[in-house]
């Protein structure tokens, strides 16, 4: 870790990214002879604009949609470029600093937040950040995570890599994310470390004997599910962990996730985790360009995440007050229809009728056939 130095030069070097610096050979002279800025109100709607990857062009147009026409907006589409690039200036060589001043913000103000980042050779390397409601998200569906890493998303070349779940809508749901300045082990090493301290807050972790030793537990396909579990319970004695919450949890779902009892199951297309993670991408660079500046991306991110959780709220306020009709009497689809969510209980319906309508087509075509007599 190490802090953002207080000096005049760009905290995120272009050189870094494979990309060329920018040209500085311009002078910047005063803006009130470009700008007609009349109110408060159209530099807070182009901002606005940019947290849902609006351009200033494309905000200008709206604009005049909404007052009725562009004699009503008072300004030109230049105006409000200039004002972007006015932004732009401003924010300079300071965009690392701004994001992480504002990150430590929420982490100082908001409840259980976390923020971490860290920098090489004074420049910013990577961060990664999970809210309250992150952390619930992964306590509930946490036990299956998949992350892809994706780009375009800002003008340095930041890998973007975000930590969906699978929520018990079939939707992603986002439970943490990051930023690289490229895919080395070691970045992706301390992102996920980064990660486990945010969600699992446990001293063990920080072992390096027991993660080694776990993990060639757990992922180990040629032991038979005997010798699984006498090894396990080894371990937990050893390290006295038979205790811990989370080990109980996972050991008594250990038919669920360990590869011993899935020696003799073919497993091919089971997991989709690369689809669902270029869902989840496409999703986040809706909101995100390649030319955006770092405190940009976080507003668009913020604005993506908004969405994402309100739509969640739909769903589940949907299923609250879902009212299911039974076209056939059956107690197993009405008690489906209380247990499980409005998506999963259509979808268990759809099954049911379906394995219905096969067994009544066989026992028709019996009858008329005259095989049943």
């Amino acid at each position: 870790m190490g802090k953002i130095p207080n000096r005049s030069t760009n905290t995120l070097d272009p050189e870094g990214s494979g990309r060329n610096k920018r040209n500085s050979d311009f002078k910047i002279t005063d803006y009130k002879a470009l700008i007609k800025f009349e109110s408060y109100k159209d530099k807070e709607f182009i901002v606005r604009s940019s947290t849902s990857n609006i351009g200033a062009t494309k905000a200008h147009k709206l604009q005049a949609s909404l007052q009725g026409g562009y004699e009503n907006v008072g300004l030109e589409a230049i105006d409000y470029k200039n004002f972007r690039r006015k932004m732009g200036y401003i924010i300079g060589d300071k965009d690392a600093e701004l994001v992480v001043d504002k990150m430590n913000m929420r982490k100082d103000e908001l409840h259980n937040y976390t923020f971490e980042y860290k920098c090489v050779d004074s420049v910013f390397n990577a961060m990664f950040w999970a809210d309250e409601t992150d952390k619930l998200y992964y306590k509930e569906v946490g036990d299956v995570i998949s992350f892809d890493a994706t780009f375009r998303t800002n003008k340095y070349g930041m890998i973007f890599v975000p930590f969906p779940a699978i929520y018990n809508h079939k939707r992603s749901i986002n439970i943490g994310a990051g930023l690289l300045s490229n895919e080395s082990i070691e970045s992706y090493r301390w992102l996920l470390e980064a990660f486990l301290k945010a969600h699992v807050s446990a001293d063990f972790l920080k072992s390096t004997d027991f993660r080694k030793r776990f993990t060639k537990l757990v992922s180990n396909v040629y032991i038979d599910p005997e010798v699984f579990e006498s090894r396990w319970k080894l371990l937990m004695r050893k390290l006295k962990l038979q205790d811990k919450r989370w080990f109980i949890d996972m050991y008594r779902d250990r038919k669920l996730w360990i590869p011993a009892y899935f020696k003799d199951m073919p497993l091919h297309g089971l997991m989709k985790t690369t689809s669902r993670s270029e869902s989840v991408n496409s999703f986040f660079n809706k909101y995100s360009n390649s030319c955006n500046l770092l405190i940009y991306f976080m507003m668009n991110y913020d604005t993506a995440i908004g969405n994402q959780r309100n739509a969640q709220q739909k769903l589940e306020h949907d299923t609250k007050n879902a009212k299911h009709k039974m076209t056939l009497p059956s107690g197993l689809l009405e008690h489906a229809a209380t247990v499980y969510t409005k998506k999963i209980s259509m979808r268990s319906k759809r099954k049911y009728l379906k394995q219905h309508g096969t067994v009544l087509s066989t026992v028709l075509k019996r009858l008329m056939g005259g095989t049943l007599f």
